[in-house]
């Protein structure tokens, strides 16, 4: 776990926040709790990128902090710990709306040590806005890759804007009749991933970071020649260039649906509101 130093501004000593991060909304929050005077550590994945902030930021996960062999690498037990150790008194979830085990840990750790906490939820798209104007995309929601694969069978060039961790679950059902353009933040490091770039898989895999332009969208889609739009329902205005990369090259786009997460007491959509019920606390 590597750590960076917390900023100047002096910190409110009755509240100190762990603060779940990985979509922009978080390092937003961030930076308003921290301009506010708020104690904060925000904890990232860290496995994708970093970045600097003027308060203290965490990554590597929480499982380092397990005290008993029997509880090694057990993410409960190990944030039980770091929430006692930094003397966490608010637990903030605004992690990605597919980072489901993260939630879950959370929530656990949050009954288990008495100490509130709070989720942000970003609202999905709408399907039937998607499909209507100004969009007016051919669009389906599936629960499973499974399912999706089983819909874009007849395709010939399919375009996965899913996450580097998915691939490991896709190379087994990988048909070879199909060219795969897979783009994440990172290269998995997978025996699948090597033979492609041995030549013996059809996949070809795109290393960057968004966000991405509409413009941007459209020049990839038709330099690829995608048929087939497979992305996560992930919601945010930032994300829908793809989408309406898609619409304006009439290319099909099929969801994955979001994971059920356990409900949360104090579930919030907007990042303001959140923020206010953050800051009703001091």
């Amino acid at each position: 776990m590597t750590t960076s130093g917390p900023g100047t501004v002096q910190s409110n000593a009755r509240i100190k926040v762990l603060l779940l991060g990985g979509i922009s909304e978080a390092k937003k929050l961030a930076q308003q709790l921290h301009n506010n005077g708020i104690s904060l550590v925000y904890s990232i994945q860290g496995s994708v990128r970093g970045f600097n902030a003027d308060y203290e930021v965490t990554s590597g996960g929480f499982s380092q902090y397990c005290i008993s062999e029997s509880s090694k690498n057990n993410s409960v037990s190990g944030l039980n710990v770091y929430l006692e150790k930094n003397r966490i008194t608010l637990i903030v979830d605004v992690t990605h709306p597919y980072a489901d085990v993260i939630s879950v840990n959370a929530q656990e750790s949050a009954k288990l040590t008495n100490i509130p906490y709070l989720r942000y939820t970003r609202p999905p798209w709408s399907i039937e806005k998607l499909a209507a104007s100004p969009f007016s995309l051919q669009v389906q929601e599936l629960a499973s890759y499974e399912e999706i694969l089983a819909k874009t069978h007849t395709f010939k060039r399919l375009f996965w804007a899913v996450g580097y961790n998915s691939l490991a679950k896709l190379e087994c059902h990988h048909p070879s009749n199909q060219q795969w353009i897979f783009r994440a933040a990172k290269k998995p490091t997978t025996e699948y991933l090597e033979r492609t770039e041995q030549g013996v898989a059809h996949l070809d895999f795109i290393e960057q970071i968004g966000p991405f332009t509409l413009q941007d969208e459209t020049k990839l889609f038709q330099q690829k020649q995608i048929d087939a739009l497979i992305c996560k329902n992930s919601g945010g205005n930032f994300n829908e260039a793809k989408l309406k990369a898609a619409s304006a090259l009439d290319i099909p786009v099929f969801l994955l649906k979001r994971p059920n997460k356990i409900a949360a007491n104090r579930q919030y959509s907007s990042i303001e509101t959140l923020f206010n019920a953050i800051i009703a606390r001091i």
